[in-house]
């Protein structure tokens, strides 16, 4: 959606209850309405209205964020393939079955497991590239959970 005025974009982000960087404005970007991490508290995602052209990125930036203490949003693939990766090289198992027992895993379904969630990481890496501390990752070779996703 385009706006005419800064002022139009203003009083439909007020309405809609949408953030809406107040600084920004170019009447000729398309917008769109999303989901993004609130850059105020970074616990939080937040609606708002932003470039449709960022909103792959804005994306890709909550499922490369570690959420385990996140208020209102977890489970993304950087939490999965870290908890894979912490399972893999310090033995922390999370999961139990029904009588509260861990469940025993060999290095093999590790693996499995990394394997099947690479390609949406990486993903997810090359459309927030710029982050130069987060690297594309190989399936078959679990790197340690620090140099997974944005802390």
């Amino acid at each position: 959606m385009k706006f005419k005025t800064k002022e139009e974009i203003q009083k439909y982000a007020d309405e809609e209850g949408l953030y809406y960087d107040k600084e920004f404005y170019d009447p000729s970007v398309d917008y769109a309405e999303t989901i993004i991490i609130n850059p105020e508290n970074k616990q939080h995602l937040i609606y708002a209205l932003i470039e449709k052209e960022e909103a792959a990125y804005e994306s890709a930036r909550q499922q490369l964020t570690i959420t385990s203490s996140y208020h209102d949003w977890h489970n993304t693939i950087a939490d999965k393939m870290a908890d894979i990766a912490n399972r893999y090289h310090y033995g922390e198992d999370e999961e139990e079955d029904d009588r509260g027992c861990p469940y025993e895993r060999d290095e093999d379904e590790l693996i499995a497991e990394w394997n099947e969630n690479i390609d949406e990481y990486n993903e997810a890496v090359e459309t927030v590239g710029w982050w130069d501390h987060l690297t594309l990752l190989k399936k078959d070779n679990i790197v340690p959970p620090e140099e997974i996703g944005i802390r």
